[in-house]
C-alpha cells in the first residue's frame, strides 16, 4: 500500500499540470503498508463509453489515454503498468478527464533500455525491420540470427506493406507476432521492458476500441521528437 501512495504522488508529480488526466491523492499519514487511504475520485468506467466506437467523445478518450501512456514512457519514464478498462474513469463528457486508479504497478526503464525502446519505435515507424532485430537482440548469442533478422524484416514489412499512412497499422497485432518471432529464436528481454511492452499492447487495444482509426504508431512521433528536441538542447547547453 505505501509503494501504491509513492506510485500515485509520483504521478502527481509529473503529470499534475495535465489538465485531461487526473490521479486519487493519497492521504498521508493515514497510509500504512496495510491500508491505503486516497481521495474518491466520482466517474464512470471507460468501458461504458466503448459501445459507440468512433464517436467524437471516443475519439477524444481515446487520445487522451494513448498520449498520456506515450508521455509515461518516452517523456517522463514512469509507467502504470495495468491500464486496464476497470481501472480507467471518465469524468466530465463535455471537457473530459481520465482519472487512473490501481497505481500499485509501475514501471520505469533503466537509461539504456529506454534509449532502446525509443529505438526500437523509430526503427517500427520507419519499417527498419532489420534494426528492430538487432535492438531485440543486443549482444545475446543467437544461432540462427540471419533467420531471425530475416523473420524481423518480413514481420514489420508485413505489417506495412500497402498502408498508405501508418494510422493503419495494428500495433498490439504487432507486437504479438514480435513476440512469436523472439519465442521462436530464443531470443530473450527484460522484464520491465516486457512489462512496458504490455501496457503499450493493452492501450493500444482500448484506444482502438473506441476510436478504430487510431494508431500508436501515429501518435508516438511527437514523443520521439520532443525527446530528440530535449536531447539536443541538453546537448547545446552542456557545450
Amino acid at each position: 500500500m505505501e509503494l501504491e501512495a509513492y506510485n500515485l504522488r509520483r504521478f502527481q508529480q509529473i503529470m499534475g499540470d495535465y489538465e485531461n488526466i487526473k490521479f486519487p491523492t493519497p492521504l498521508f499519514p493515514y497510509v500504512t503498508k496495510r491500508v491505503l487511504v486516497e481521495t474518491f475520485e466520482p466517474g464512470s468506467h471507460i468501458s461504458r463509453y466503448m459501445d459507440n466506437p468512433g464517436g467524437q467523445l471516443q475519439k477524444n478518450l481515446a487520445r487522451i489515454g494513448t498520449d498520456a501512456l506515450l508521455d509515461m514512457l518516452f517523456i517522463h519514464n514512469f509507467v502504470h503498468g495495468d491500464l486496464h478498462p476497470g481501472n480507467i474513469l471518465v469524468q466530465d463528457t463535455h471537457q473530459p478527464r481520465l482519472v487512473l486508479l490501481d497505481c500499485g504497478i509501475a514501471t520505469s526503464l533503466m537509461p539504456f533500455d529506454l534509449l532502446q525502446m525509443r529505438a526500437l519505435f523509430t526503427a517500427i515507424v520507419k519499417g527498419d525491420g532489420v534494426q528492430v532485430a538487432d535492438l531485440m537482440l543486443g549482444s545475446q548469442p543467437c544461432p540462427t540470427v540471419e533467420e531471425y533478422r530475416r523473420n524481423m524484416a518480413e514481420l514489420v514489412s508485413r505489417g506495412l506493406q500497402g498502408l498508405t499512412r501508418i494510422q493503419n497499422v495494428k500495433v498490439s497485432n504487432l507486437f504479438s507476432e514480435l513476440f512469436d518471432v523472439l519465442m521462436k529464436h530464443k531470443v530473450r528481454i527484460e522484464p520491465n521492458y516486457t512489462s512496458v511492452v504490455m501496457a503499450i499492447m493493452v492501450i493500444d487495444g482500448l484506444g482502438r476500441s473506441l476510436d478504430p482509426s487510431l494508431n500508436l504508431l501515429e501518435a508516438v512521433t511527437p514523443c520521439l521528437l520532443h525527446r530528440a528536441r530535449t536531447q539536443l538542447t541538453d546537448y547545446i547547453v552542456g557545450s
